[in-house]
């Protein structure tokens, strides 16, 4: 048993915009958008929802936190 929860337990969905697949220890594959208005402008809103898997058995504590416990989560947006 082990007293960590994988990242890859944690989903995030949405309606609208893909959430990128969670890793451990590095950094998610990118998620590409299509422009929506005309050629080259994106106006999307989304929310995501998140949920743990419940794949794995761990034992009762406290996980994660900012700055703690390496649960830091760190969005990106960026336009070529």
């Amino acid at each position: 048993m082990s007293d960590t929860i994988s990242f890859t337990q944690i989903t995030g969905t949405g309606a609208t915009i893909t959430h990128p697949t969670f890793v451990d220890g590095g950094t998610s594959a990118p998620v590409t958008i299509t422009p929506n208005i005309g050629t080259k402008v994106t106006n999307l809103t989304d929310t995501w929802t998140f949920a743990y898997a419940n794949a794995a058995v761990v034992p009762p504590g406290t996980y994660g936190g900012v700055n703690a416990n390496n649960s830091r989560v760190t969005y990106t947006v960026t336009m070529p």
